[in-house]
Order: structure tokens, then C-alpha cells, then sequence
């Protein structure tokens, strides 16, 4: 790969050309991945450590998998190729979807059919009293209706 590519991989040797790792760059600023390696089996104590060929096919791999990621975009930005006027007809029926769903969820945590503990979440209900002050208006063109006029 050369220089200037969104992802590299960086090869790491030892001294003795035995050991070393693959270090799999990202030039978006991901933290990189690192894949070490030992060719010599007593040193390889390690569970992560691999030998120099599954390092390169791991490396690789991974390398391979983010590039098709950036070569052939998620459905959200493929999207983007469709008319506007039906994207946004598609977005709103989502939205209309979606919003039968959260009011159906909702609506079962407000009168306790649900679990309100999930997985990653927990879902608290709470009571709130608004107290609002209207002022009334008359409408009507008649006085006799609203009152007197002066």
C-alpha cells in the first residue's frame, strides 16, 4: 500500500527476523490494529501472538474489509442516489413507522405491560403536572355575548 492510502499496514521486525507485528494504520485517525507475531514456538507464550503468516492473513483481512467499507458504503449513504423526491417520501413513511412504534412501546411502560429493564437501558416513567393559566377572548362580534363595550 502506498503512501497517501486511508489504510496501511506497517510492517514491525525484530532484530533476528523472528518476531516482529503488523500494525494495520488508518489514516482517519482510528486507533490502529496490531497483529504480533513469533515464529519461534517457545517464545510464544502469549494467546494474541501468531505466527508470521496468520499475522499477514489477519492483517490483511482486516485491511481488505475496511477498504470494501469505503469503496461500497452502507445503505444510508447508497440512498443518496435515489431521486429526492423519494427518499423523502421513504423517510417519511420510516418516520410515520417509527413513530407507531414508539407510541405502541410507550403507551406499554406507561401501564406497566412491559419490563422497563433492558439489556443496555432502563426505562423510568414519570408523572409531571403542568399548570398553565389561559386567558379567555371573546370571539364574538356580538356585545351581548362578551360582554358590555364602551
Amino acid at each position: 500500500m502506498a503512501e497517501g492510502d486511508p489504510i496501511r499496514i506497517i510492517p514491525h521486525r525484530g532484530v533476528d527476523d523472528n518476531w516482529g507485528s503488523l500494525e494495520v494504520w488508518f489514516a482517519d485517525g482510528r486507533a490502529s490494529a496490531r497483529f504480533y507475531w513469533d515464529n519461534l514456538v517457545s517464545r510464544r507464550l502469549s494467546p494474541n501472538t501468531l505466527t508470521r503468516e496468520q499475522a499477514i492473513e489477519k492483517a490483511t483481512a482486516l485491511a481488505r474489509a475496511e477498504m470494501d467499507k469505503l469503496d461500497n458504503p452502507g445503505p444510508e449513504r447508497a440512498e443518496s442516489n435515489r431521486a429526492p423526491a423519494d427518499e423523502l417520501a421513504e423517510l417519511r413513511e420510516k418516520i410515520r413507522e417509527l413513530e407507531a412504534r414508539e407510541k405502541f412501546l410507550r403507551q406499554g411502560f406507561i401501564d406497566g405491560s412491559f419490563d422497563p429493564q433492558g439489556v443496555e437501558f432502563v426505562v423510568t416513567v414519570e408523572t409531571k403536572i403542568n399548570e398553565r393559566l389561559t386567558t379567555a377572548r371573546c370571539v364574538s362580534r356580538s356585545t351581548s355575548r362578551c360582554g358590555s363595550r364602551s
